[in-house]
C-alpha cells in the first residue's frame, strides 16, 4: 500500500507499508509496526464493527471498521455511507479510510466525511479509471474529540 490507507482486512492504518495503527477487537493502538500482543502503546477505545444495510450502519464506539453491503459504484462515482454513532458530538473530527473488503475490482478512497451530533455521512469515491467496484468495501473510522 502507498501513501495513507487502510489495508484490505480494513483493520490496520497503514503509510507507504508501514503499520501505524491496528484496530483490534480491544483497541485502537497506534504507533509504528504494532503488534497488539508484545507492544505497550496507548489503547485508545474498544472497536465496533458493523455492516452496512440500505448504505447506513450503528456502531456506538470511539473506533470502528464499517464493512458496505455489496456496492457497484461506477469508476469516478460516489457513494455516501451513514454512521450513526451516538460517541460523535457536532465539534468532533471523524478520521476515514477506506479499502477493498470483498470487491476485487475498483480503487475506494474516502472523498469527505460530514460530522454532525450522532452522525458522520462518509462518501466513498471510487478512484478508478474505468472499474467499478463488484463487492464490499471495508471502512475503519476513528473519533477525535474535537472540542
Amino acid at each position: 500500500m502507498h501513501g495513507f490507507g487502510v489495508d484490505p482486512t480494513g483493520t490496520h492504518f497503514e503509510k507507504n507499508g508501514v503499520v501505524g495503527a491496528k484496530l483490534t477487537g480491544n483497541g485502537a493502538r497506534f504507533g509504528e509496526n504494532v503488534d497488539p500482543a508484545t507492544d505497550k502503546n496507548l489503547e485508545i477505545a474498544s472497536v465496533g464493527t458493523g455492516t452496512c444495510s440500505s448504505n447506513a450502519v450503528t456502531i456506538n464506539k470511539q473506533a470502528g471498521v464499517i464493512t458496505t453491503e455489496s456496492l457497484n459504484t461506477a469508476a469516478g462515482a460516489e457513494q455516501a455511507i451513514t454512521l450513526t454513532n451516538s460517541v460523535i458530538k457536532a465539534t468532533d473530527i471523524v478520521l476515514a479510510s477506506a479499502g477493498l473488503g470483498g470487491a476485487t475490482n475498483g480503487t475506494p478512497g474516502v472523498a469527505s466525511v460530514t460530522v454532525s451530533a450522532g452522525q458522520a455521512i462518509i462518501t466513498l469515491s471510487n478512484f478508478h479509471a474505468s472499474s467499478a467496484f463488484n463487492g464490499s468495501i471495508k471502512i475503519a473510522f476513528f473519533v477525535l474529540n474535537g472540542a
